[in-house]
């Protein structure tokens, strides 16, 4: 299976200054679990706004992601 991974982030706490590491050191938890488990995983950088949504789902169409 190829698995789409589509990070979730509020842009308004880019905008405060919140930092995004403990987000990420999860993410990449997650990606590793599902590929421990056999799935090909295709990730992206945080979306925060429209057109980064817009952009990713463009590129799981384009890589034929499963889920």
């Amino acid at each position: 299976m190829k698995i789409g991974l589509l990070p979730l982030y509020i842009k308004l706490y880019d905008d405060g200054g919140t930092p995004r590491e403990k987000l990420q050191l999860f993410y990449d938890e997650v990606t590793e679990k599902f590929m421990e488990a056999g799935a090909e995983v295709v990730t992206n950088d945080f979306c925060r706004i429209e057109s980064e949504f817009k952009d990713v789902v463009k590129k799981f169409e384009d890589e034929n992601v499963d889920a």
